[in-house]
């Protein structure tokens, strides 16, 4: 069939698909059953999508803006065409994760489409491998992904949001910019330029659930900053390297930290 399918949760029992070129849309988890589809495009955004099945896709595209968004993988996929996820700045999580840490799911494709996207746990194959895009971050377990080389970003924001736009910089006291966003590979430094006056509070809001559950944090450094702040904590994070904190930083909130950088830190 030409037709467009519509549905809120797709799950596969039995009986015979007939792929043609019928489009899927779903807007909630999608359990294949190892079978063959055409175009499918997944709309779940912060609950989801689960992907469940080793299944076979011509087109695979995970749509919509989505801030702390996750698809977790419960099986192999295969994209014969092109795999896509570019919704999305650059200051919003769009994870993709197996479905068990440490436990490696494979995608394998023709083509990829990425932008913003921090991947944990997942292969990437096929003639698109090694896979390469915008801004992809790495939070461990993954192989066949080029990603960015962490580097050091700068908070320059006062009193904000972790995810504000344009708080971020690439030099101390330098200029913020959303893409400035730190991503798991890199180290956020806060210093002498941070903040302007004492008493100014940073909330670690939601940002992209990662392979455990929780908001995806790079390493951070408070050791250098000169000014009495709050580092607040709404939200159960996962750091993927060291924390150094400092006599000038008074923790807060919701005390439930991870560390996920599978290593020493």
């Amino acid at each position: 069939n030409s037709q467009a399918i519509t549905s809120s949760t797709w799950t596969y029992t039995a009986g015979t698909i007939t792929v043609g070129t019928t489009a899927w849309t779903c807007t909630g988890n999608f359990s294949g059953g190892g079978q063959t589809y055409y175009a499918v495009t997944l709309t779940a955004i912060n609950a989801g999508p689960t992907v469940s099945g080793n299944n076979t896709f011509t087109n695979l595209t995970w749509s919509g803006a989505g801030g702390s968004a996750h698809m977790i993988l419960a099986g192999n996929q295969t994209v014969t065409g092109a795999y896509t996820r570019t919704a999305g700045g650059a200051n919003q999580g769009n994870n993709i994760k197996s479905s068990v840490t440490g436990t490696a799911r494979t995608i394998t494709a023709a083509a990829v489409s990425l932008t913003n996207v921090v991947f944990s746990d997942i292969t990437g194959a096929g003639a698109a491998s090694p896979f390469t895009g915008t801004r992809l971050g790495d939070a461990k377990g993954n192989s066949g992904i080029t990603f960015d080389t962490g580097v050091n970003k700068y908070w320059v924001g006062n009193t904000a949001n972790w995810n504000t736009a344009n708080v971020w910089a690439t030099t101390s006291g330098g200029a913020g910019a959303t893409n400035n966003f730190p991503l798991p590979q890199d180290t956020a430094i806060f210093d002498a330029n941070s903040f302007s006056a004492n008493g100014q509070t940073v909330t670690a809001n939601e940002f992209g659930q990662d392979a455990f559950g929780s908001d995806s944090l790079p390493a951070i450094d408070f050791s250098t900053v000169t000014k009495t702040i709050t580092f607040l904590n709404g939200h159960t994070c996962t750091f993927y390297g060291s924390v150094t904190l400092s006599a000038n930083v008074t923790i807060s909130g919701t005390l439930t930290y991870t560390y996920g950088a599978r290593g020493a830190q």
